[in-house]
């Protein structure tokens, strides 16, 4: 229980502040952001570990009355997800839909969550796929599943994140602004924000080829890599528009 709070509470923390000036879903069609950064890494030899594409809505509603019902579609329209009771704490409402996808090794989650505001209720939906294997034409099966999904969820008003990370094993030697600069070349990305540390390396940047960006000090980013080594190998973390994921 307290790792899925903790989950949640991360999640909710990430989409609010500048991520509120991501551009809408229709920017890019969502089947596309993660097979883009998978292959990326893929290309500069990389092991795909795992990746995860979140998506999110915000909603104001004016009472519990409106959350029931809002849940009580929710479960009827997903039927296939296995959903969590109603839980209630200092006046937040949350409930999670939950069904794996074992086709990626992975899951997928849906979850509505209020808290009051005022005289209303901030309401988010947010959701999630992650998996820990890649195969392309799986995706490509699932894709309709997906953009159906996310429709139904959002009407194209979403949000979406894509976050994808590979490793290189020990006995490749990596040296991590190469690799860096490699990842932002293949995108065309101009750098925006950099911190470079002796074992790790994260860069914030900006690429022409997606649309979707937030913020970061008034300057526009949709791309952010992070590299970092250690003993057993170096991982490498892309995310679009942030990294969504520890790194």
């Amino acid at each position: 229980m307290k790792r899925t709070i903790t989950a949640i509470t991360f999640l909710l923390l990430l989409f609010f502040g500048a991520l509120a000036h991501t551009q809408a879903m229709t920017q890019l069609p969502p089947t596309e952001k993660v097979p883009q950064l998978v292959k990326a890494l893929k290309d500069e030899g990389a092991r795909i570990q795992n990746w995860s594409l979140y998506a999110r809505d915000q909603k104001i509603l004016k009472s519990q009355k409106d959350f029931q019902e809002q849940e009580k579609q929710l479960k009827e329209t997903f039927a296939s997800f296995h959903w969590s009771k109603q839980k209630k704490s200092d006046g937040q409402l949350e409930v999670t839909g939950v069904k794996n996808a074992p086709q990626f090794n992975g899951s997928e989650r849906i979850i509505l969550f209020s808290y009051p505001r005022k005289d209303a209720l901030e309401t988010y939906i947010i959701y999630e796929l992650k998996g820990s294997s890649w195969d392309g034409k799986k995706w490509v099966k699932f894709s309709s599943t997906l953009n159906h999904r996310l429709d139904v969820l959002f009407q194209q008003n979403g949000k979406i994140f894509a976050c994808v990370q590979g490793f290189y094993s020990d006995t490749m030697y990596v040296v991590i602004s190469d690799k860096t600069n490699e990842i932002l070349s293949r995108f065309h990305a101009n750098v925006i924000e950099q911190v470079e540390e002796k074992t790790f390396e994260s860069v914030s940047a900006y690429t022409n080829e997606w649309k979707d960006t937030i913020k970061t000090n008034g300057r526009k980013m949709n791309l952010q890599v992070g590299v970092r080594a250690a003993k057993e190998g170096t991982t490498v973390t892309i995310g679009t528009p942030i990294i969504t994921t520890e790194y």
